[in-house]
């Protein structure tokens, strides 16, 4: 379970708001490099929280790589959204010269995804939230601290994701499950 911010502005970028949300993990299957889970969304005007469900991939370089390859995304797409996050900075040229994947990221600080909304769970389509675009997704391994970006062309520009873990178990305890990559 994380809990965060999505900062979202405005189509004119006059305003900023922050829409508190939520995260819960539902399953991993690292062998196939998914995951999945759902998203509840606390809207500033909104009279109850709207949940929606995804689906995510790992990138494993086994069964995912930095390129998209759907959702309207394009290599260049690709590398200009996820040099956003610095950390992957120092893996870009790597990226670019093994299309789209890096020999190293087994022993690497941050794991690295995409999350895609499949539904709205109890919302209708004309909720005022598009589910069309998906998440570029940098999530530290030594804090669990998760940054992600929303991109979808139909939506306002620079949707930011910002999510801690939560602890669970009482003060100061904290749960992550073990990631090993190729």
């Amino acid at each position: 379970m994380f809990k965060g911010k999505q900062r979202v502005s405005r189509l004119d970028c006059s305003t900023e708001e922050d829409w508190p949300v939520e995260i819960r993990v539902e399953d991993v299957n690292l062998q196939e490099g998914t995951l999945c889970g759902s998203s509840t969304w606390h809207l500033p005007n909104g009279k109850s929280p709207v949940v929606t469900s995804w689906e995510g991939e790992i990138i494993d370089n086994v069964n995912h790589s930095f390129v998209t390859q759907k959702w309207g995304a394009t290599q260049q797409s690709d590398l200009k959204q996820w040099s956003k996050f610095p950390h992957f900075v120092p893996l870009r040229l790597n990226v670019l010269q093994r299309r789209g994947r890096c020999g190293y990221l087994r022993d690497y600080s941050h794991i690295y995804m995409r999350w895609k909304e499949q539904c709205f769970l109890n919302a209708g389509e004309d909720c005022g939230l598009t589910i069309a675009g998906f998440y570029y997704v940098c999530m530290c391994r030594k804090t669990g601290e998760v940054q992600g970006i929303y991109v979808d062309p139909h939506s306002t520009p620079n949707h930011h994701l910002s999510l801690r873990p939560c602890t669970q178990g009482g003060a100061g305890s904290q749960t992550f499950s073990a990631f090993q990559f190729r």
